[in-house]
C-alpha cells in the first residue's frame, strides 16, 4: 500500500469507523468517524471529500478534463491534510483533541526516559551510559505507536536510577520528577499507578495489572529416608496400626465362639480346629500386602475380615497415587510463604527498593495493617533498603534476605538464574499481594495520553499484548513451576480488569504447570531400607531356627547301645551260627520236618551271595 501511494500524484484518503490496527496508513490523511460527534460526522466527511476531489482529481489532466479548465490546484500532494480539514469543520469541542494531538505528534521528536526492567524494558547501555539498544514489551508498544503516528524519539536514562518518589522537601526524584519538571516528554515502562504520583503527572490507562511477590532462597527439597511414609499423616498410620492390633483378638474370639456355618453351610470350619492369635495376625498382615493366605474362620470372622479387605484396597490405592505424586513432584521446605509469614519468622530479613512504589506502600503516612508491620523495621533507619534490584537479588542469593518486588520481574530473575546456574537457587513465595496497574507517564494536560489510551485498548483487543507476552515472558521451568496470572486487559471505557489472585502461569496460572522429576537414590532410600530390613530379618529367623534345632538336639536323651539281634537290618555276613543258636533250639522243638533249619538257611544265603 505504501508503494502504491508513492506512485500516485494525488494523496490517498483513508476513511474508517475506527483505527485499523496493522494497516500502515498516514494518520494525517485518515478520517476516523468515531472521533466526531454524530450530528457533525457525515457533513464533515462530505467537506473533506469535496476538498480532496476539487483540489486534486479535477486539478490534474484526466479524460474528462483534457483542457485543464478546472485546474485550480490548492497545492502539492503533501499539502493536503485531512485532519486539518476535519478539525476546522467539527471544531475542538466536537472532535475532542484527537486530531489536534495527532497533528502535534506527527514528526515530533519525543524525549523519553526509561529504565531497565525486564520483561517490559531491556536496555543495552555502553560505557558512556548511553542507551544503544532497547527491546521488550513496552518498546513493542512504542514502536507500534511510532509507525502509526509518525513521531521520532530519543531515549535517556534517569539521572539517579529511580522510578520516582516524593522527597521530604516536597520535590520528586527519578523519572517521575523528570516528567514533572518537563525535562522529558514521556516515561515508558511499567510505572505503578499511585494517587501520590497522579497529583503531579498523568498516567495512561493501565495496560498491565499484576501483584507483588516475595523472592526467597530456594528451600531444601524434602528427601528423607522415611519419604515412603509421607503420603499419609501420622494420624492415618496410627489408625491403621490400631485397627490391625484390635482386629486380631476380635477375629479370634468370633472364631472360637461360633461353630455354625451360617454364610457358608458347606464350610469345613469347626470350632474344634486349632486357631491362634498369631495366626490371625499373620493373615491380616498378609492381606495388607495383598498376599493370599488361608486360615480357619467362622462366618462372623469372615464378615469382619471382608471389611478389613475393603479398607485395605482403598488404603492401597490412595497410598500408591499420593506416593507417586509425592516422589515425582518436588516439595521444598519453605520458611516464607507470603507477606503475613515474614514477621513470624526469624531466619530471613526482608528488603525492597528505595524510592519505589513499595517504598510508598510500606512507609507511607497512612500505611496500616500488615503493610505497616513490614515497613516498621525501616522507620527512621532505611539502611536496610536497597538502591538497585541487583543488590536485592544478591542478598537473596546470600540467603540472608528476601526481596519484595513485582511478580513479572521476579519470574524473569528466577528463570535467568536457572538458565545461568542450572540449579534452583531462588523461588517465589506462594502468596501474592498488592495488585497494581502499570501505565506510562506524561506531563499534566498533554493530549498525548488521550491518544495513547485509545491505542492501548486497540492493542489489547487485537491480541498484540498476548503475542508480546509470549515473546518476552520467561518460560515455565522446574524452578518457577509456572508464573503469575496477571492481567493485560483494558476496557473500551478506560477501566482495567482487576487482578484475580491465584499463585503463573501462568503459579495461581500457577499455570498449573507441574514438573515431574526422575527419582534418584535419595527418593528411594526408604524403600531400599525396608527391603534390606526384610533380608536381615529373614536371615535372623533362619539363624534362630538353626539355633533352636541344635538346642533340641542337645536336650534329647542319648541312644541306648543295641545288640546285633536288635537290629533287623543286619547283613548276611554279620550273622553267625552263635546268633542262630537260640532260634535253632526253638525251631527244633516246634518246627515241622519239612521246614528248613536256620543253619541250613544261612548257609544257602551265603552260597547265593558268593555266586
Amino acid at each position: 500500500m505504501d508503494r502504491a501511494e508513492e506512485r500516485l500524484q494525488v494523496p490517498v484518503l483513508y476513511v474508517s469507523w475506527n483505527t485499523c490496527p496493522g494497516v500502515r496508513q498516514r494518520s494525517e490523511n485518515t478520517v476516523i468517524l468515531n472521533d466526531i460527534q454524530f450530528h457533525m460526522r457525515y457533513s464533515c466527511l462530505t467537506w473533506v471529500l469535496r476538498q480532496w476531489a476539487t483540489s486534486f482529481l479535477l486539478a490534474r489532466p484526466t479524460p474528462f478534463n483534457s483542457r485543464h479548465n478546472l485546474n485550480i490546484s490548492l497545492g502539492t500532494k503533501e499539502a493536503f491534510v485531512a485532519e486539518d480539514i476535519m478539525y476546522r469543520c467539527a471544531g475542538m469541542k466536537e472532535v475532542g483533541n484527537m486530531y489536534r494531538a495527532r497533528k502535534a505528534l506527527r514528526g515530533r521528536l519525543l524525549r523519553i526516559v526509561t529504565i531497565h526492567r525486564p520483561p517490559f524494558v531491556f536496555l543495552e547501555i555502553n560505557s558512556q551510559g548511553k542507551i544503544i539498544r532497547q527491546s521488550g514489551f513496552a518498546f513493542e508498544m512504542l514502536n507500534e505507536l511510532q509507525s502509526k503516528f509518525g513521531f521520532r524519539y530519543e531515549l535517556v536514562s534517569p539521572y539517579d536510577g529511580n522510578w520516582g518518589n516524593k522527597l521530604n522537601n516536597g520535590t520528586w526524584n527519578g523519572m517521575v520528577g523528570m516528567v514533572y519538571r518537563k525535562e522529558v516528554d514521556l516515561g515508558v515502562g511499567p510505572f505503578t499507578v499511585t494517587l501520590e504520583r497522579a497529583e503531579v503527572i498523568d498516567f495512561t490507562f493501565p495496560f498491565y495489572v499484576e501483584p507483588s511477590a516475595i523472592l526467597t532462597p530456594a528451600g531444601a527439597t524434602s528427601k528423607k529416608i522415611l519419604a515412603f511414609l509421607s503420603p499419609f499423616s501420622f494420624e492415618v498410620w496410627l489408625g491403621v496400626l490400631v485397627s490391625f492390633v484390635v482386629l486380631g483378638p476380635i477375629m479370634l474370639v468370633l472364631s472360637r465362639s461360633s461353630s455354625n456355618a451360617f454364610l457358608y453351610p458347606y464350610d469345613t470350619y469347626s470350632a474344634s480346629r486349632k486357631v491362634s492369635l498369631f495366626g490371625y495376625y499373620w493373615m491380616l498382615c498378609a492381606s495388607l500386602f495383598q498376599q493370599g493366605v488361608t486360615y480357619p474362620m467362622s462366618s462372623p470372622a469372615r464378615v469382619v475380615f471382608g471389611g478389613w479387605i475393603v479398607g485395605v484396597i482403598a488404603l492401597t490405592c490412595a497410598y500408591t497415587g499420593v506416593l507417586i505424586s509425592f516422589l515425582t513432584v518436588p516439595r521444598a521446605e519453605n520458611v516464607v510463604d507470603g507477606l503475613y509469614s515474614l514477621p513470624r519468622q526469624s531466619e530471613f530479613l526482608w528488603t525492597f527498593k528505595r524510592n519505589s512504589a513499595h517504598h510508598s506502600l510500606f512507609l507511607g503516612k497512612d500505611t496500616t495493617g500488615i503493610y505497616a508491620q513490614i515497613g516498621a523495621p525501616f522507620l527512621g533507619d532505611e539502611d536496610g533498603l536497597v538502591d538497585a534490584n541487583e543488590e536485592g537479588i544478591r542478598k537473596v542469593l546470600e540467603r540472608t534476605h528476601v526481596f519484595i518486588k513485582e511478580r513479572s520481574f521476579l519470574d524473569f530473575v528466577v528463570e535467568e538464574n536457572f538458565r545461568r546456574s542450572g540449579e534452583c537457587n531462588l523461588r517465589i513465595a506462594r502468596e501474592e499481594f498488592f495488585p497494581a496497574g502499570f501505565g506510562w507517564i506524561h506531563q499534566k494536560g498533554d493530549d498525548i495520553g488521550k491518544l495513547f489510551n485509545k491505542e492501548f485498548i486497540l492493542m489489547q483487543q487485537t491480541g498484540l499484548f498476548t503475542k508480546w507476552k509470549l515473546q518476552y515472558w520467561p518460560r515455565a521451568n522446574k524452578c518457577t513451576n509456572g508464573g503469575s496470572k496477571s492481567v493485560m486487559q483494558v476496557s473500551s471505557l478506560g477501566h482495567f480488569w482487576s487482578w484475580k489472585g491465584i499463585s503463573m502461569c501462568y503459579q495461581e496460572q500457577k499455570s498449573d504447570f507441574a514438573y515431574s522429576l526422575a527419582l534418584d537414590i535419595q527418593d528411594m532410600a526408604g524403600s531400599f531400607v525396608v527391603l534390606s530390613s526384610g533380608f536381615v530379618f529373614g536371615g535372623f529367623l533362619l539363624l534362630m531356627e538353626y539355633y533352636f534345632k541344635l538346642r533340641r538336639a542337645e536336650r534329647a536323651p542319648a541312644p541306648k547301645p543295641r545288640s546285633r539281634t536288635d537290629n533287623p537290618q543286619l547283613t548276611v555276613d554279620e550273622i553267625s551260627e552263635k546268633d542262630l543258636k537260640p532260634l535253632s533250639d526253638t525251631e527244633t522243638s516246634s518246627a515241622s520236618p519239612d521246614r528248613p533249619q536256620p543253619k541250613v538257611m544261612l548257609q544257602t544265603l551265603k552260597t547265593q551271595k558268593v555266586e
